[in-house]
């Protein structure tokens, strides 16, 4: 084999996948997956020597809030508490003493709907005049997570009046200087039932599944590819039909994906990548997902298959066509028609441009 024959493309490809955990307060342990497509040669043909990574870790806003009186001691009356932020304006259900403990502060603060953590602490008084100032950390995960825009405040509008009345009381927010900054949150999905009378129990099963990614098995064609090749070639083993471009395939061990635009006949197979090793008369792997071909027109719910569907496909399944996501509405010996991915009682139309050869895939159900 000739070094000659591989040269650097591109830049190496970013990782798949990365998993940090904490090792110590101050030590973080990183597992890199490496990108997909990674030849024993490197990653697109140039080599990986290293990862950068840069970590964001979270950083809980603070605020103040002070109550003052520029005219003397305050000696009584109290007040509600607000904020407001992406998750809406909640308002504190019952008014706190002018003089309230942090802990007191904290609790109200805490009974707010878009707030899910806080930690307050107050200052000896007369750090404000004949008043308090209250530090206010941000602590909550999700509601109360990064950098917080809206100020803190107070009102004692509906509650017992400041005394003496003729003393004025000013209740004011004000920004730190420490802003906040995100941490992770992690994604959750929800499945939820229910039955609409809400009279009767629910009964049955449901299928579960995620993407359309299977597990390869050989498609039953066999092709030759060189050393170094970015294109397999065949003989009476068209895979004009059998897979679309952008689809995922392995010869002789060696992973690849369709090129996106490369000619594609019935006797080239033009590859994403280099193959490294060569192969000659080797069988051609492929997802077990993938269903076969069918005819797609523009602006056309219904695709012409091209063998009987029927006994792999049934009305509510989740399929995907060269990468467009649909559900089936309809099928029939010859054909099938798109369904929207919310319902597959409505039917949905082929969106990009008319192609006789496009694969359709069957989401995998666990």
């Amino acid at each position: 084999m000739q070094a000659s024959v591989f040269y650097p493309e591109d830049v190496p490809g970013v990782p798949t996948n990365l998993l940090v955990l904490p090792a110590s307060p101050s030590t973080l342990r990183v597992q890199v997956q490496p990108p997909s497509g990674i030849k024993p040669l490197g990653s697109n043909g140039d080599p990986v020597l290293g990862y950068k990574i840069d970590v964001a870790t979270h950083v809980a806003a603070v605020q103040t809030f002070s109550i003052q009186s520029p005219d003397g001691p305050i000696t009584g009356g109290s007040y509600r508490v607000s904020f407001t932020n992406s998750f809406g304006t909640a308002t504190s259900a019952s008014c706190i003493p002018w003089d309230a403990t942090s802990d007191v502060f904290s609790m109200a603060l805490q009974s707010l709907t878009n707030i899910d953590g806080v930690f307050v602490t107050r200052s000896a008084f007369g750090a404000v005049p004949q008043g308090y100032v209250y530090t206010i950390t941000f602590t909550g995960a999700v509601l109360a997570n990064g950098a917080q825009s809206q100020l803190v405040s107070g009102s004692a509008t509906t509650c017992s009046p400041f005394l003496p009345p003729n003393h004025r009381v000013t209740l004011a927010g004000a920004q730190s200087t420490t802003a906040g900054n995100v941490g992770f949150v992690p994604e959750v999905w929800q499945l939820t039932t229910s039955e609409s009378s809400l009279l009767q129990g629910i009964s049955g099963t449901f299928d579960l599944s995620v993407g359309f990614e299977g597990v390869m098995t050989s498609l039953g064609k066999v092709v030759s590819v060189n050393a170094g090749a970015k294109f397999a070639t065949t003989v009476a083993n068209s895979l004009v039909g059998v897979v679309s471009r952008g689809e995922v395939i392995s010869i002789g061990g060696e992973r690849f994906r369709v090129h996106a635009t490369a000619p594609f006949t019935d006797t080239v197979v033009p590859l994403d990548s280099k193959h490294i090793r060569g192969a000659n008369n080797v069988a051609v792997f492929g997802m077990d997902t993938i269903v076969g071909r069918v005819s797609v027109v523009q602006g056309n719910p219904v695709a012409t298959t091209a063998a009987d569907y029927t006994g792999v496909l049934a009305v509510g399944d989740s399929i995907q066509v060269a990468g467009v996501e649909f559900t089936v509405n309809a099928i029939i010996a010859t054909e099938v028609t798109f369904g929207l991915v919310s319902d597959a009682t409505t039917t949905s139309n082929w969106p990009t441009t008319s192609d006789t050869h496009v694969t359709l895939l069957k989401r995998k159900k666990a």
